[in-house]
């Protein structure tokens, strides 16, 4: 796995905590959590330089995000994403 790119765990509602493990993949460079029932991220996470993590509004201000960039401005598609 530590050549895996983008994990997708969009409308994964039972997945409600990622392992603190995931900030080794030094190669991941999206990560889609919109709809997961994700609200907190791993430290680790915060390592990988580079990362793009795509979510609601409301799930990246509960990761403590306060600024992100709106995917698709002007529709009524809740989906932002934060760089890292």
């Amino acid at each position: 796995m530590k050549c895996l790119k983008c994990l997708d765990l969009s409308y994964c509602e039972k997945v409600e905590k990622l392992l603190e493990e995931l900030g080794c993949l030094e190669s991941l460079k999206e990560l889609y959590i919109v709809g997961a029932g994700i609200s907190d991220l791993p430290r680790s996470i915060f390592q990988l330089k580079g990362l793009r993590i795509i979510g609601s509004r409301d799930q990246l201000e509960s990761c403590g995000f306060t600024s992100f960039t709106e995917l698709h401005p002007g529709t009524k598609i809740d989906l932002y994403a934060v760089e890292l």
